[in-house]
């Protein structure tokens, strides 16, 4: 019987992650594919933009004018499907290779913001590669961007329209 160090446990845990069949959007291991090679709530989304853009043409064709909110609606879910896209990328990232130990000090910085409002882990990134493996800290990095996505998929319709407003405002400000 061979035995395995929790060095090459936490790699093989990390890499069965890596093999499973993720959605392509929001790449979340935990999630079910659903269909078009999407979990359900990526699915939704899309379908529901999809109704959307057919609405905004219907409405063109026939000369109306268009609704804000209708337009609105549809530039909302676009943000929405962008950000999930991008965190998707960013997840593939830290799967693939996120072993660096600023890497690990920047995603837990992060949670620490998130959950108690300050900055506990920012110049541990010497300690964290001197004490945690290159296995252990991809292990705990995918354990920490499961937490990330989890939040990120709560918050994505929030996050969008944020993301609007900004963009909103400094179109504004840019036409000054």
């Amino acid at each position: 019987m061979m035995r395995y160090s929790r060095e090459q446990q936490a790699t093989e845990f990390v890499d069965s992650i890596i093999k499973r069949e993720r959605c392509l959007w929001c790449r979340d291991p935990s999630r079910v594919v659903y269909r078009k090679g999407l979990c359900r709530p990526c699915y939704e989304k899309g379908a529901q933009l999809k109704r959307a853009q057919k609405l905004l043409s219907d409405l063109k064709s026939r000369g109306k004018s268009i609704p804000f909110e209708v337009k609105h609606q549809a530039d909302v879910l676009r943000e929405a499907i962008t950000d999930c896209k991008e965190l998707g990328i960013v997840l593939d990232r830290v799967l693939q290779g996120g072993d660096s130990p600023l890497d690990l000090e920047w995603d837990l910085c992060w949670l620490s913001r998130r959950i108690c409002r300050k900055d506990l882990f920012k110049g541990m990134a010497t300690q964290l590669g001197w004490v945690l493996g290159p296995g252990h800290r991809r292990f705990l990095r995918a354990l920490i961007w499961r937490i990330i996505s989890v939040d990120a998929s709560r918050h994505r319709i929030g996050r969008a329209l944020s993301q609007l407003h900004r963009k909103a405002l400094s179109s504004k400000e840019g036409a000054r």
